[in-house]
């Protein structure tokens, strides 16, 4: 045997040599550098995939899977659903019982505690594995360590397998490869033994294979496949005739022995899952995706563009693709079928002609391809919306791998040959390394997925999630017009899927997806704008709620809205019906814990965000917020437990440390509370709540001018922090710089804090600007929009001291009377407003309003009218003026229908 890798001759010596090795059922010796040379191949070029982030399905499967937390949970993983963790609308279709996957997944977590380098190496590893075995059954095939070398080269490092090894969520694929090429190659090594008793670990590694992915079913045909394909058996019969193994029949002899264990294997896989789907079916009558076709042959063409597509795939891997969307409509005419039927006829006429020169290897090679991939044909809507995947084609791409070696050795000479094969694989290499490019986050691979597929609303409204969230960790403004610019590409284009654009798919997932991707960026805009506009989130999920009455995410963005609007009441009806449709919504959890945290209802709070994180393991939103609450509950202890966690998965992220630094401080340890809060703002240097908690520090310590300058960093930094601005104000008050410390005092009553402090507030406020008419207002107006009404009673009554003839006083004077259902009252202060001021545009237009409430409608409509003719003030700006303009013509062209069906029914009456 050559020591180098050159494709061996067909020289009949070699026919023999491989026969009489068959016979003993040794394999042929391998050059020593073969093996690490695969390995070390394989392994550089994929080697990239290791720093990749979790994306796309990951951020279910691993990071949101509580099922893989803990080996506690095996039982659950063999008597449950694949994605049974999931919402359970959302997983009832998905017939995916994948036992074997969960324990190798839950392997990964407990290596890393969460983090996907471990996963990722599990990924590679099996994948060399099945490098590995792939080059074991070659040799065992051809008896050649040449031919056997460049099939598992070009298998390891063929494009297509990217997807496969880099994705965490395809782990299943090189995991049922890795065990299906193991049950191929025992099977014929036990048939080299000469077939004696049964094949044993050939079933056990079939029953590895189907417990890891569906696919892998088609393992039993692929078992028979190169049953008929291997060396002819040169053992002779009791006669001392010829050698048997040249009849088709005599090659699967004894049959019996040889599959009915296999089938076996198969039938208690199928009773397996009839238990855990509870249907005769076995759960393969599911579907997932309805890809919503009219044409009664539009299927047969989708089987066409499956097989065809791959096998184009598999011979010029140049357009990856994770999206692969399937088009509604088809033509017989259409380049995208044509293309994959000619590879399909292709394929059979190959299949054809090597039958008939009896050339059984190559003929195996290429028909491995289909049959690998035959149960993802025979019901496509099992595979989801995406059926032409790289992942499925993991077994197609060894037989064409094996079909270009044969080809090559069958046609060039051995030197040209070896050269093109090194030139095929260093293809494959260069491809490989850059594609991996692609998976290294979320923002990368959606990017790369609209240059691929622009026509999906699917990949627009994702690509826009996945800004969204760039945008709420980093608060640039970029990314929120980026999201905000997809989410309306992802409606223009289901917008143009329905009124006939054949070449767009969408489902109604699409149209709720969009839209709740414009609710969540309208409301992650008012979390980080001081402008805090949290109405039109609520307006946006209200429609949407409206629309979609069964969506836990709507209904958990409208609590979230409400929350964020502090109508505690709407938030917790919104949240729990969330929480209704579906129990397991983490950030409806999540959501009801800053509820409950926000109304000082800590145990509750608490509840909500342990089920939160039970929910999403390892979570740092969660992880977070029990921290907090832990330490508001006066346990201490465990909530540094909570943030030493968070710390020890995020160690680049700064909260956790800012946590530590306030449960330091806390206990008077002022020098490792500086220390926490300097990692963290190292880490994150325009971390508001750093500052705010350095500045404290600092305070405590008695550096007030190193306090008061870090106070003001965390003022710009936080502008909607009660307790930034309050602190910095108190603290300049202390020193006494008065004038200094007025901004900051009115702001933090704006803002609105924790009672005890406000009374405190209040307090300083009337002290300091009781006298100024213009503040006092201001305050009344303040405590009013937030429903503190006997508040802004105080400062209405200390304004009527001030000034008596001011008709902002009485106005409002009037709106908290109404608010209070004093509404006899409310009508005297309005009209003593215009009293003093009869061109009075808001003290006409409440008046009007109030007075069509109380069925007082002609008086109503004058005060409307008169409102309608001042008009707003033109100090307003341009879109107030024209809302308040348009609500108002509303107003009274209801008030004028209710008092002319009015007159009508008094007219019938008489």
């Amino acid at each position: 045997m050559s020591s180098s890798p050159t494709v061996p001759s067909q020289a009949a010596t070699e026919a023999r040599a491989a026969a009489r090795g068959a016979e003993l059922g040794v394999l042929p010796s391998v050059p020593g550098w073969m093996l690490p040379v695969l390995v070390v191949a394989v392994g550089l070029v994929f080697w990239k995939g290791l720093g990749g982030a979790l994306v796309y399905d990951d951020l279910a499967l691993v990071a949101r899977n509580p099922v893989i937390t803990s080996f506690e949970n095996l039982g659950a993983m063999f008597a449950s659903s694949y994605w049974d963790f999931l919402d359970p609308r959302e997983a009832k279709d998905i017939a995916y019982w994948r036992p074997l996957t969960s324990v190798y997944l839950t392997f990964g977590y407990a290596l890393g505690d969460g983090r996907p380098e471990p996963f990722h190496a599990l990924s590679l590893l099996t994948h060399l594995g099945a490098t590995l075995v792939a080059f074991r059954l070659v040799l065992r095939l051809t008896r050649r360590a040449g031919t056997a070398f460049w099939t598992a080269l070009l298998f390891g490092l063929h494009p297509l397998h990217v997807e496969s090894v880099a994705w965490i969520s395809a782990i299943n694929d090189p995991l049922y490869g890795l065990f299906s090429l193991l049950t191929l190659a025992a099977f014929l090594a036990w048939r080299e033994r000469g077939s004696k008793g049964s094949p044993w670990l050939a079933c056990v590694g079939f029953a590895l294979a189907l417990l890891s992915k569906e696919i892998a079913a088609a393992t039993l045909l692929l078992v028979a496949l190169l049953d008929l394909a291997r060396l002819p058996l040169p053992a002779r019969d009791a006669g001392g005739g010829e050698p048997r193994g040249h009849a088709l029949a005599d090659r699967f002899l004894p049959f019996t022995r040889a599959y009915a264990p296999l089938l076996v294997v198969l039938g208690l896989y199928l009773l397996a899952r009839v238990q855990v789907f509870g249907e005769l079916t076995a759960g393969f009558g599911r579907t997932i995706t309805e890809y919503r076709i009219d044409d009664p042959f539009r299927l047969v063409k989708l089987r066409v563009e499956l097989l065809g597509g791959g096998l184009a795939l598999l011979v010029w891997p140049a357009k990856l693709a994770l999206f692969r969307e399937v088009v509604p409509v088809l033509r017989w005419t259409s380049p995208a079928f044509l293309g994959p039927l000619l590879a399909s006829l292709a394929l059979v006429a190959t299949a054809v002609l090597l039958a008939r020169r009896r050339a059984r290897l190559a003929l195996a090679a290429v028909l491995l391809v289909p049959l690998a991939l035959l149960p993802a044909l025979v019901r496509p809507e099992s595979l989801g919306r995406f059926p032409l995947s790289d992942r499925f084609l993991y077994l197609s791409v060894l037989g064409f791998a094996l079909l270009v070696v044969l080809a090559a050795a069958r046609f060039l000479h051995p030197l040209v040959a070896t050269a093109a094969l090194a030139l095929v694989a260093g293809g494959y290499a260069v491809k490989s390394e850059g594609r991996l490019d692609v998976w290294r986050d979320e923002v990368a691979l959606f990017e790369a997925a609209r240059e691929e597929s622009p026509l999906s609303p699917y990949v627009r409204w994702g690509l826009g999630r996945v800004y969204l969230e760039r945008f709420d960790r980093a608060t640039d403004p970029a990314d929120l017009e980026r999201a905000l610019a997809e989410f309306e590409q992802a409606n223009d284009l289901l917008t143009r899927a329905k009124e006939g654009d054949e070449e767009i798919f969408f489902d109604w997932n699409d149209r709720l997806q969009a839209n709740l991707g414009t609710g969540t960026a309208y409301l992650l805009a008012a979390r980080h704008d001081p402008l805090r506009d949290f109405e039109t989130p609520r307006t946006v999920f209200e429609m949407i709620t409206r629309a979609f009455p069964q969506s836990h995410h709507a209904w958990t963005g409208l609590g979230a809205a409400n929350l964020g609007l502090g109508d505690y009441r709407a938030a917790g009806e919104a949240l729990h019906r969330a929480l209704a449709l579906n129990e397991r919504h983490p950030e409806a959890h999540f959501n009801l814990g800053r509820l409950y945290a926000a109304q000082g209802k800590y145990q509750l709070a608490k509840k909500h965000q342990e089920r939160a994180l039970a929910l999403r393991p390892g979570h740092l939103a969660d992880l977070i917020a029990l921290a907090d609450l832990e330490f508001d509950l006066g346990d201490a202890e465990r909530g540094i437990a909570y943030a030493r966690e968070a710390h020890e998965r995020y160690p680049n992220e700064a909260e956790p440390l800012v946590i530590l630094g306030v449960m330091s401080a806390a206990r008077g340890d002022f020098r490792t509370a500086l220390r926490r809060l300097d990692e963290a703002l190292e880490r994150e240097p325009e971390n508001g709540r750093a500052h705010l908690e350095r500045g404290k520090v600092l305070n405590g310590m008695g550096e007030v001018d190193g306090a008061i300058a870090e106070l003001r960093r965390a003022c710009d930094r936080l502008p909607e922090s009660f307790e930034a601005h309050y602190n910095l104000a108190a603290l300049l008050l202390q020193n006494g710089a008065r004038d200094a410390a007025l901004p900051f005092l009115e702001r933090a009553y704006s803002l609105g804090g924790e009672r005890t402090a406000m009374v405190s507030l209040r307090g300083t406020l009337m002290q300091l600007r009781g006298d100024e008419i213009a503040s006092v207002v201001r305050y009344a107006r303040t405590d009013l929009e937030r429903g503190s009404l006997l508040e802004a009673n105080v400062w209405i009554d200390r304004a009527l001291d001030l000034d008596e003839g001011n008709p902002i006083v009485h106005y409002l004077r009037g709106r908290i009377q109404r608010s209070s259902d004093l509404f006899d009252e409310a009508v005297a202060s309005q009209l003593r407003a215009l009293a003093i001021h009869e061109e009075y545009f808001q003290a006409h237009f409440e008046l009007g309003d109030l007075l069509a409430d109380l069925g007082r409608r002609d008086e109503a409509l004058v005060h409307l009218r008169r409102a309608r003719e001042f008009g707003p003030p033109a100090s307003w700006e341009e879109g107030l003026i024209r809302a308040t303009a348009a609500g108002l013509d509303k107003l009274i062209q209801k008030t004028e229908r209710e008092l002319e069906g009015a007159g009508t029914a008094s007219g019938r009456g008489e």
